[in-house]
């Protein structure tokens, strides 16, 4: 149970592009996550509790995020479920995600409860 709510999962969420709106951190809830903004996605272990999920914002071209992720996936994919957010256009770098070990992947603009809920069956 989390904050009282035994539906809401801990999603660390890293984007260093832009922090959440708050119309946005509310669709994430609506969908059955609570949602923690951390800098760096290796120190997920320094939060309260481990997060069920990681969300990285992954660009093409030479975004070290992206880079890290995909020579490391698979180690993170060990600690939790790996969500991969990408542009909408970006077929080969979502599907270069999938290989290096995100379960999931999502429009990097999509924050309907739907896609996100989706998640939740793969913990």
């Amino acid at each position: 149970m989390i904050n009282g709510n035994p539906a809401q999962h801990l999603l660390a969420w890293h984007d260093p592009s832009a922090a959440l709106e708050a119309g946005q951190r509310t669709l994430l809830a609506q969908a059955g996550w609570r949602v923690v903004e951390v800098a760096d996605p290796d120190a997920t272990g320094a939060l309260p509790a481990p997060p069920q999920a990681l969300a990285l914002r992954l660009r093409a071209g030479r975004d070290p995020v992206t880079a890290a992720m995909l020579a490391r996936g698979p180690a993170l994919a060990t600690r939790s479920l790996v969500i991969a957010r990408v542009d909408a256009g970006e077929i080969a770098l979502a599907a270069a995600a999938t290989r290096a070990g995100a379960q999931a992947v999502i429009a990097a603009d999509d924050f309907s409860p739907g896609p996100w809920r989706d998640c939740l069956r793969l913990l």
